[in-house]
């Protein structure tokens, strides 16, 4: 389960990632003093990417969320295993989920293109550490009509996909504006093929990793 990180943000911060077993590694700089976007998202097809590579304990919360931080690409850099990286299009719909193939570990998300600098860093891709991090307190929860439990908490924060996905917007355009659309270790160049070619679920798997429901966010 994901550590529950502290609000305390520093002007400059690198925090350590890596998969469960090593064979990837890798650091994210953290340069604002504003706090890293960060949700718990308890959607459809992020749970079903959990599902599929078995990391439920190490990403799921009590509810079945994954918690993740919303980056430019430039923050992030992979120093170790780059060969070890795979990708996943859940649903033909352009959002790539992106494991290491040594252990199965979950990475997080990207766009189809890295004419989209945007990445979804799962926390649990974060290496613990006993120093405060840069990640701020969770700014809401998403889509919890699919949480697999109670939330704890008479009150909850959530916050809508589409507040979500504005934030995201600007992500982008802030990347661009100054620069941090590169280097994006998914995407040689920032160009439009990922490192990767995205695979497909087999029916069976997309049964198992679906459950009963076997539809992806969109309804397919």
């Amino acid at each position: 389960m994901p550590t529950e990180y502290s609000a305390q943000a520093q002007p400059v911060a690198d925090v350590n990632l890596s998969c469960s077993c090593g064979a990837v590694q890798g650091t994210l700089t953290v340069s604002r003093r504003a706090s890293v976007p960060r949700y718990v998202c308890y959607c459809t097809d992020c749970q079903a990417f959990v599902r599929h590579l078995r990391a439920n304990e190490l990403v799921f919360d009590q509810a079945s969320g994954s918690e993740v931080i919303h980056l430019e690409p430039a923050a992030l850099k992979i120093s170790k295993g780059l060969e070890h990286l795979r990708c996943l299009d859940l649903c033909g719909r352009g959002t790539l989920r992106w494991y290491t193939v040594c252990c199965s570990t979950p990475i997080g998300s990207t766009l189809s293109s890295g004419g989209f600098p945007f990445v979804s860093l799962l926390t649990s891709f974060c290496c613990e550490s006993s120093e405060p991090t840069p990640f701020g307190e969770v700014r809401g929860r998403v889509g919890i009509r699919n949480a697999t439990a109670l939330l704890p908490g008479e009150k909850v924060k959530t916050v809508t996909a589409f507040r979500m996905l504005f934030g995201v917007a600007w992500i982008m355009v802030r990347a661009r504006l100054f620069g941090r659309h590169k280097p994006f270790v998914f995407f040689p160049e920032g160009g439009s093929r990922p490192i990767a070619s995205p695979g497909r679920l087999t029916k069976h798997q997309r049964a198992t990793a679906y459950g009963l429901s076997g539809r992806c966010c969109n309804g397919t």
